[in-house]
């Protein structure tokens, strides 16, 4: 799978690191994963890292695993300015405006932890 999650006590937060070609399974299977952890942590918050991604699925699928992201659920994706997934990313920060689910893009991982970092405040733990 080119989608590895794990949990990073240091900062609170569930990690996707997605590289290379990613498929609609890839999506389903990194966010069972996502929720597992949840559970088991409490943990509410994401960093999804796509900066070496390749491809992902299409506009439709994307669209589907977007719109099925937990509403209580905070999420921040690091982005590769270059990156050959930019498009549709900035596309499924769009898509999600239209949900409840906290989702924003940023191109410095910094940010996008002080991001989460205030988010916090606006979660709570199970």
């Amino acid at each position: 799978m080119p989608e590895y999650v794990q949990l990073n006590k240091d900062s609170e937060n569930i990690e996707v690191i997605s590289t290379g070609n990613i498929s609609a399974e890839d999506l389903k299977n990194s966010l069972e994963s996502v929720m597992e952890l949840r559970k088991t942590s409490g943990y509410r918050l994401v960093l999804y890292d796509t900066q070496y991604q390749l491809s992902m699925p299409n506009v439709k699928e994307y669209k589907a695993f977007i719109e099925s992201l937990p509403s209580d659920m905070v999420v921040a994706v690091l982005v590769n300015y270059n990156g050959a997934t930019r498009d549709i990313q900035h596309m499924g920060e769009a898509i999600a405006q239209r949900t409840p689910t906290a989702y924003k893009l940023f191109y410095e991982k910094e940010k996008a932890l002080e991001w989460l970092e205030f988010m916090r405040h606006f979660t709570h733990r199970e």
